[in-house]
This record gives C-alpha cells, structure tokens and sequence, in this order.
C-alpha cells in the first residue's frame, strides 16, 4: 500500500475502530448501551489534555515548557492499540503477572496501524506514542490526564448515577493523584473540585469494610 493511501485509510478506518470498543467491562453497574466508547474516551482525553497544558501555562511553575503538540497527539493515538485488541480489564492490565505482555501485544497493534505511513508522519505519531511509557515530564504529566479522566468519568457514575462500585477506582486513583498533582497544578486545581467529596466516600466505606469485616453484616 502507498504512504498517502494508508494515512487515508488510517484516518478513516481508526475512528471507527474505535467507536466499536467500549470500556468499563469490568463495571456491572453500567449496561453495555452505556458504556463508554474508545472514540469517546480519546476526545476526552485530547480535549482534557489541551484544558491542563492551558492551566499549567497560565498557573504552573514547571521546570520546563510542556510539549504540548506531542501531548495532544499523545492523547489522540494512545488507545489505537485497542480498535485491535478490544478492552482489557483495568484489573487485568495492572496483574503484574501479565502486565508487560499485554502492554507489549497492544503496542505491537498500534505500530501495525502506523507503520505504512508516510515516514516523516509515522515518525512524529509513532514518538507521540512512546509518550505515555516515559519517564519524563510529558510521561508524568500524560500519566495526571489519565487519572483525572478517570476520575471526571467515575464522578458522573458514582455520584450523579449512583453507581456506587465505582468507589474502586477513586481507591485506585486517590493517592497516585495526590503524589501527581505536588508536580502538576493543573492537576491540584481540577482534582480540587472533588477532593473533599471522594475523600469523605472513602472514608465512609473504610468505616463499612471495618463493620462487615468485624460483624459479618452486609458480606456476601
């Protein structure tokens, strides 16, 4: 296939990919016509990236100027690996026992899409990609956008949908985004709007985990 014909064909077959993959499997609370699309999460995930690239210029006091062209195709390109893959349970990806297998399968997915690019563009989308892995200032920074995305889509569901086993991922993400946000203002300024509010549902359900354990009330 020619360069110019497979970047067509990337710019039309991705998106739809995308949009017949959802997320959230592993949450029984959400019925399936609900559950979030991963065409959905990526326009997310840009646009909350461009929102906190603008706050850390505006408030921030990093180090170094964040490289926010490679940030938002970061965001675009990140889950590509998924149109082939399907989603994977969060559980699942995080089990250190299959961790770097399942991550090393979705990368080798994303480059296949990618790969008869035009080079100077396959170059700049392949490099954008590598982001998300890295150990500098966009790898972190990207690392904050992941898990205030989660939390703006376990907010909607925990709180505004009842949807009350979404508690886990605020368990999850609580404490990495407290380390995070020391880093990030833009971090510190969004995850303050809900801070007060998660922090009290945890402690709320420790409190009950205690009861069950202690009593055996309410175990299953």
């Amino acid at each position: 296939m020619q360069p110019i014909e497979a970047l067509g064909n990337f710019l039309t077959q991705t998106p739809e990919m995308l949009s017949q993959v959802h997320r959230w499997g592993n949450s029984p609370s959400v019925p399936r016509h609900e559950r979030e699309s991963v065409l959905k999460h990526t326009f997310r995930a840009v646009a909350l990236t461009a929102a906190m690239v603008a706050i850390e210029e505006e408030q921030g006091d990093l180090p170094q100027k964040l490289d926010g062209e490679r940030l938002l195709l970061a965001a675009l390109l990140h889950d590509i690996g998924e149109g082939r893959t399907g989603d994977i349970l969060y559980a699942v990806k995080q089990d250190g026992r299959v961790k770097h297998m399942l991550n090393e399968i979705e990368r080798e997915q994303a480059m296949s899409l990618l790969k008869d690019l035009p080079l100077s563009v396959r170059d700049k989308y392949e490099s954008a990609y590598r982001l998300e892995s890295e150990d500098s200032i966009e790898g972190r920074f990207f690392n904050a956008v992941e898990r205030m995305g989660y939390i703006y889509y376990s907010i909607e569901q925990y709180r505004d949908r009842g949807r009350k086993d979404f508690i886990e991922t605020f368990q999850m993400q609580h404490e990495k985004i407290l380390v995070l946000e020391e880093e990030f203002v833009s971090l510190k300024v969004l995850y303050g709007e809900f801070k007060e509010y998660i922090e009290k549902e945890l402690e709320l359900e420790q409190k009950a985990r205690a009861f069950r354990e202690t009593t055996g009330i309410g175990s299953k």
